[in-house]
């Protein structure tokens, strides 16, 4: 590469490197905190706001969250790539973009920004997470723009205050589980939502 330094004369630097922050490239596993899945060898910092998980070669792999909450702000996933929480929380205070797979089917998304935040259709694996919190402390709060379905809880932080279903939220309910709301005291819940009771209709007891 060509180096000037003001106005002394150009120079040709040996060969260098570089590194784009915040990329997951799954070079050594699926641990989200093991620096070597990071381009540059640096994990995901607040300095950068987005965060992208890429597809990666076959070789390598894609990130499990599944013991230390991470915070985050924009996450874009692209096609064919994924990321899944499991048995842990995940909060993201911006936007999320998804073309591949984002499964919270056994784990807590908070939505936890300052401005209004919006969930699409087909964001998460299967329209479902296991918990919702909402955070979120602005006054437009969180827009459902698709279904979403809870197989868990869906619960409100101190600083958040509204949640605008549009009619696409669904309570489910199954033999082992039924989705439950959290204390809403001081707390919106605008829209429909449909809340589902599971009934076992097989023989004996149950």
């Amino acid at each position: 590469a060509r180096v000037r330094n003001g106005s002394c004369a150009i120079v040709y630097s040996t060969t260098g490197s570089v590194s784009v922050g915040n990329v997951w490239t799954g070079i050594v596993s699926s641990d989200w905190f093991d620096v070597q899945n990071w381009a540059g060898n640096q994990l995901p910092s607040s300095d950068c706001p987005y965060i992208t998980i890429p597809q990666v070669g076959a070789s390598a792999h894609y990130p499990v969250v599944n013991s230390t909450p991470v915070a985050v702000n924009n996450i874009h996933i692209h096609n064919g790539a994924s990321l899944t929480v499991t048995n842990t929380s995940i909060s993201v205070s911006g936007t999320i973009q998804n073309q591949g797979t984002f499964d919270i089917t056994t784990g807590t998304l908070e939505l936890d920004g300052s401005n209004a935040q919006h969930v699409d259709a087909n964001t998460f694996h299967n329209n479902t997470v296991q918990h919702l919190l909402i955070g979120n402390s602005s006054v437009t709060g969180v827009q459902l723009n698709g279904p979403l379905s809870i197989t868990g809880s869906l619960n409100f932080t101190s600083q958040g205050e509204v949640l605008h279903t549009n009619g696409y939220l669904t309570l489910r309910s199954t033999a082992e589980e039924t989705a439950w709301v959290g204390n809403t005291t001081g707390k919106t819940i605008l829209g429909e939502v449909t809340v589902e009771r599971y009934i076992h209709t097989g023989t004996g007891a149950g």
